[in-house]
């Protein structure tokens, strides 16, 4: 699978749009990092390694409270008697 691409000019940058496909075969998406060299005068993109993100318990347990209340507050109808053809 080859694409051809135009370089263009924005601002004082070159751009260059990756096609959807090399992304995917790359494992890659929009915002992630690829590290860019030129090897015998091809260009080589690779992609670096994602950071495992680590969460704390107190992230981990945002809304946890409001949940419970939720829960509460929908198991006064799970056990109030049928009022039509409910299995």
């Amino acid at each position: 699978m080859s694409f051809k691409r135009k370089i263009r000019r924005q601002g004082n940058s070159a751009i260059l749009c990756i096609p959807t496909a090399l992304l995917r075969r790359l494992n890659v998406e929009q915002h992630d990092l690829l590290t860019l060299d030129v090897e015998d005068g091809v260009l080589v993109g690779r992609p670096v390694a994602r950071p495992i993100r680590r969460y704390t318990l107190a992230e981990l347990l945002v809304g946890a409270d409001q949940l419970a209340q939720l829960n509460a507050s929908v198991r006064e109808h799970m056990d109030s008697p049928l009022v039509g053809r409910e299995l």
